[in-house]
């Protein structure tokens, strides 16, 4: 673990030789609330956030070690369920994306580019693509 007391002179925070401070934590924490919720729970949870916040494969890798996993696998295998539901629904999603021909690709890039003359139909098509 990477935790560190506040800014000063302090030595690091002493490693935990059990889970039962965080469980009972989380006891008190839902308690009268109806629910319950463990600490699993929340891994859960931030891996979710991760999952939405990470760009990168780097920030990915970063967000894995930060949950205490050697490898962005043991992640993804304990905390990367899907339904089927969800599955479908971003292989829908998948389907419905429009994708631009090779042809338009080239098109905007020569837009990007300026390398097409204002008012013609190329620029305009270009523009249109782009927006």
């Amino acid at each position: 673990m990477y935790l560190k007391a506040p800014l000063g002179d302090h030595d690091n925070v002493p490693v935990l030789l059990t889970t039962d401070p965080i469980t009972r934590a989380f006891q008190q924490a839902c308690s009268g609330t109806g629910k319950h919720y463990t600490p699993h729970a929340a891994h859960h949870c931030v891996k979710a956030l991760g999952d939405r916040i990470c760009t990168t494969s780097q920030a990915l890798k970063a967000w894995s070690l930060n949950l205490g996993h050697d490898s962005v696998v043991t992640t993804e295998s304990y905390y990367g369920k899907m339904n089927d539901v969800e599955r479908m629904q971003i292989l829908d999603g998948l389907s419905t994306h429009e994708h631009n021909s090779d042809e338009e690709l080239k098109l905007m890039l020569s837009n990007c580019l300026h390398e097409l003359a204002r008012g013609t139909p190329e620029f305009k098509r270009a523009k249109a693509l782009i927006q």
